[in-house]
């Protein structure tokens, strides 16, 4: 298969799963805005507002990737660019971020027209807005919500060493696979953080000194800057790093950990350590003078995003846009917002740039013939399922839809068939995608009944001699299906079923995929039913170099409190 074929399977095919973030309402424009405001508006859609519904079809989730591609969409806002962008010019970029850029992400952040990267942020951003408008769960206050982010996810995101087939993965890619690096999670956490329109910033251990900068895949935390506060997260291990004070009852877990907190008491990190071999790798003294550093790409901060983010208002709301510098009326930029938070832990002239996003990003924009391949290869199983049928050449094989009468002609059942008298003919290839975008977009039970159809197809299929690819695909999305119907049934706070379906894939041979996270799931699931001690039998079975060992303990703790406590 040609290369412009992966890269239109793997990379448009998927998701817009969801959004980015809303500054302020757009002010009223001249001749070149929307046409929307004031008592004169026509009944009849102005030119601009109709191309901005067509970007908005084009980048609808359930479209992307099967009736419509980026490259569309790159298209559509460069018409919206031509005709309807503001005409008022953004902030410059502050100095100390401007010397802090390669002269190639100068000349990205310059350049009048919208690109491929511009149509993959938009993208990503959509993918960000989803998940934080079901990921937050129903706490009582906004830190609650943060940390129920934060645990959803590592759940969704399997901890792996290096991107699966070490290839520069969007947050997009990631999220969809369901594997990532720690990086991986830190970067699509504070994403979606940014949805909420909460900042946060890298946290990078140093020397009191502050004279030896942090190594490349050395420790880090996530800080979220909230109440006055800087909130840590520690994306490799998996916890809100745990306060001293103010544990929660009922095995909950206690209340996340501010930077103060930590760095003036050795013991909120000493938590952490699971033994003399297992020592938490950050001491308090390293948070004392940390490294901060912003996390975002380029694409957040182009004059085009800055234009384009006045008209993502309303029921379109979301933040596609977040300059580093300060407005014109005086707004701060996140540069500012940071440089504040920080206190005496840091200043404006100390705050870094994280590279890492911008070096994956230009990394995917650059693949080469056999990373697409590779690319395509992991997103294969999202093609399930096909079933043995009549071809085109009227000969028995594998076929990507099925036909049969319905009595009752009722299309409802099928809005996506096409009717022929009482013939239904319905595509079932991309089905497993499908599922997965509908997960995606926080529709847990529909994703379910969707898995369950390809779990029950592929099966079905797999009694066939069908060709090994086929197989392989197959295989592998029958068990992808199974273990996200279980992340599903614990969205959805189905623990016992979220047992009963975990244990059934953990008991399949051929099902090793997501051995090590249907484990994890397994524990908190069986914690969420309330059976704390099978939660912590279920994780001591994880060896001590899993590299989320010290997670694993600290949750182990907490549920074996929970357990003596219940007995009591």
């Amino acid at each position: 298969m040609p290369a412009t074929i992966f890269r239109f399977f793997s990379i448009g095919l998927l998701l817009v799963a969801t959004g980015c973030r809303n500054d302020k309402p757009a002010p009223q424009q001249d001749k070149k805005s929307t046409g929307t405001q004031g008592s004169t508006q026509s009944q009849t859609e102005s030119p601009c507002e109709g191309t901005l519904a067509t970007i908005d079809e084009v980048f609808k989730l359930s479209k992307l990737g099967r009736t419509t591609t980026i490259e569309d969409g790159v298209l559509r806002l460069n018409d919206w660019q031509r005709t309807c962008a503001p005409s008022e010019s953004p902030a410059p970029l502050p100095l100390e971020i401007a010397k802090l850029l390669s002269e190639p992400q100068l000349k990205f952040l310059d350049e009048n027209r919208f690109l491929q990267r511009d149509g993959e942020h938009l993208r990503n951003c959509l993918l960000d807005r989803a998940v934080s408008r079901y990921a937050t769960g129903t706490g009582a206050t906004e830190l609650d919500r943060v940390k129920s982010l934060f645990e959803h996810v590592v759940r969704a995101i399997g901890l792996v060493a290096e991107p699966p087939q070490k290839l520069p993965l969007s947050p997009y890619e990631v999220y969809l696979l369901g594997k990532g690096t720690a990086d991986d999670r830190a970067w699509v956490y504070i994403n979606v953080l940014k949805q909420l329109r909460i900042d946060a910033v890298l946290i990078q251990p140093q020397s009191s000194d502050r004279q030896t900068p942090a190594a490349a895949g050395a420790a880090f935390l996530v800080g979220v800057l909230l109440e006055g506060q800087i909130f840590l997260f520690d994306p490799k291990v998996g916890v809100a790093i745990p306060s001293i004070e103010g544990a929660a009852a009922g095995g909950t877990g206690p209340r996340v950990a501010t930077l103060a907190e930590a760095a003036s008491d050795p013991a909120v990190l000493k938590q952490l350590d699971a033994g003399p071999d297992h020592i938490y790798p950050i001491a308090a003294d390293e948070l004392k003078h940390p490294g901060a550093a912003i996390v975002a790409d380029p694409a957040f901060w182009s004059r085009r995003m800055q234009g384009l983010q006045t008209q993502f208002v309303g029921a379109r709301a979301m933040v596609i846009a977040d300059p580093p510098g300060d407005s014109a009326d005086g707004a701060p930029g996140l540069h500012s917002r940071i440089a504040k938070a920080g206190g005496d832990f840091w200043n404006a002239s100390e705050i870094r740039i994280w590279g890492m996003p911008e070096e994956r990003l230009a990394a995917h924009a650059q693949m080469t013939k056999d990373q697409l391949e590779l690319l395509a290869g992991l997103m294969s199983p999202f093609a399930a399922y096909k079933i043995v049928g009549i071809n085109a050449e009227g000969q028995a094989g594998l076929v990507e839809s099925e036909k049969h009468e319905d009595i009752a002609a009722d299309k409802n059942l099928y809005p996506s068939a096409r009717m022929n008298e009482r013939v239904i003919e319905r595509t079932t290839a991309g089905a497993q995608m499908q599922a997965r975008i509908d997960q995606l977009e926080g529709n847990s039970a529909q994703a379910v009944r969707a898995y369950l159809e390809v779990r029950e197809k592929c099966r079905e299929l797999l009694k066939y001699n069908i060709v090994i690819p086929e197989r392989i695909r197959h295989t592998r999305a029958a068990e992808d299906a199974t273990y996200w119907t279980a992340l599903c049934q614990y969205e959805q706070g189905e623990m016992k079923s979220a047992v009963n379906t975990l244990q059934y894939l953990r008991k399949r041979s051929e099902s090793t995929h997501w051995q090590r996270e249907s484990r994890y799931l397994l524990a908190l699931s069986q914690a969420g039913a309330g059976d704390f001690k099978a939660a912590v039998a279920t994780l001591e079975t994880a060896e001590p170099d899993d590299p989320e060992y010290l997670g694993n303990r600290h949750l182990i703790r907490q549920w074996q409190a929970a357990a003596k406590s219940n007995a009591n």
